[in-house]
């Protein structure tokens, strides 16, 4: 009896995969109500693919962006460096008294150290 119950069960399901193929193949698979009722979700995924390929497409486009940034942060911390010790350079005193003697300015190095300016708070008040 179970012999005859499996092998009933068989026969339909490969009748079923038969029919499955047949109706894929004229294309009747495609206007049975299974599919016109499954039209919404169809559309559904239709929605989240286009989602998927949205949101790949700005993560590509950030990468892009993040190296590109990398890169000009790279070009200005070297152009920073250049310009800092080019700047020390320059402020040298040595570096100064030649530059003034360059340009022919009227200025010399003092001989005398800075004087400190001292003021007695009780003489500034009113």
């Amino acid at each position: 009896m179970t012999d005859k119950t499996t092998n009933s069960k068989t026969k339909k399901e490969s009748l079923k995969r038969k029919e499955i193929i047949r109706s894929l193949a004229d294309g009747s698979l495609f206007t049975k109500e299974v599919i016109l009722k499954n039209i919404p979700f169809l559309l559904f995924l239709l929605f989240l693919g286009l989602v998927y390929i949205a949101n790949h497409y700005q993560a590509e486009k950030l990468v892009r962006q993040t190296i590109e940034l990398k890169k000009e942060i790279e070009q200005l911390k070297a152009e920073h460096l250049s310009v800092t010790s080019a700047l020390m350079q320059i402020s040298q005193q040595s570096e100064v008294e030649k530059l003034i003697q360059e340009k022919q300015l009227d200025l010399q190095t003092s001989e005398q150290p800075p004087k400190k300016i001292i003021i007695n708070p009780s003489l500034c008040q009113k």
